[in-house]
């Protein structure tokens, strides 16, 4: 009988401990799922944390690119707004210089030019209206004139002496028959210069073409009247420059008309 019990409590401690294992692994197991699950969620959240990031780079780069086109465009459009504001100033300016330019013309004109005008005055002439005046006498002129297209020449003459362009085309004119003379084909001398009456062929050699010519002859003449205060035509008569007493008055028709034209 008492052997039956020990049986009998041994089994049941068997149970017991079988049991108590059981919950133990059952525990362990449970256990293990949670971390597995933690891993798992840690692992997921790594990953997304991490893609999270990844996007946020590209956010970022994206951003700073979109940041720095709109600045380009910006910068741009401030480029064209500049370029725009200089053109309207440039107009600005040019109409402004074209206004000066008509209101030197006019007042040429109301003045005229005489015997007495000063031939070192500012006259504001551009070569296209030496041109305009050139390209008048070469239509009323049998042959037209021997300055054909050279306005230019007479008003880089002006600004090298500050001689007035419209009197250095009416002397030149006068003295050489509209750029037609012997002398002033054959050696540059468009402005009578030292061809003497009765002795002509005393005339200077002044260069080999129309430009050269009217340029130094107008040096010439700004050397030998303008620097020794003679600035006009009559102090240049008086002076002695021609003997044609029609000297003055000839320059100064073919001067007016030439304003005319303007």
């Amino acid at each position: 009988m008492n052997n039956i019990q020990t049986s009998d409590g041994g089994s049941n401690k068997g149970a017991l401990l079988f049991h108590r294992l059981k919950k133990v692994h059952y525990r362990d197991s449970i256990i293990l799922v949670i971390l597995l699950v933690i891993a798992a969620v840690n692992g997921y959240l790594l990953s997304r944390m991490n893609q999270i990031e990844k996007e946020y780079d590209e956010i970022k780069t994206v951003s700073q690119q979109s940041k720095e086109a709109n600045q380009q465009v910006l910068n741009m459009l401030q480029e064209i707004k500049d370029k725009q504001e200089m053109k309207e100033q440039q107009i600005k300016y040019q109409k402004m210089l074209e206004e000066k330019h008509k209101n030197q013309i006019l007042q040429l004109k109301a003045e005229g030019f005489s015997a007495d005008t000063d031939i070192t005055q500012d006259t504001g002439i551009k070569a296209e209206d030496m041109d305009r005046i050139i390209e008048f006498y070469d239509s009323h002129i049998k042959g037209g004139t021997g300055f054909t297209g050279k306005g230019y020449v007479f008003v880089e003459a002006s600004k090298k002496t500050g001689i007035n362009p419209v009197y250095l085309f009416a002397h030149a004119a006068t003295e050489s028959s509209y750029g037609n003379s012997y002398y002033a084909r054959t050696r540059g001398n468009y402005f009578g210069i030292n061809a003497v009456d009765g002795n002509e062929d005393r005339a200077s050699h002044l260069g080999d073409s129309v430009d050269e010519g009217i340029m130094n002859g107008a040096y010439w003449i700004k050397h030998n009247y303008v620097d020794n205060g003679y600035t006009t035509l009559r102090e240049m008569h008086e002076a002695g420059y021609a003997s044609d007493k029609n000297w003055s008055q000839t320059i100064c028709s073919v001067a007016n008309t030439s304003l005319e034209v303007l």
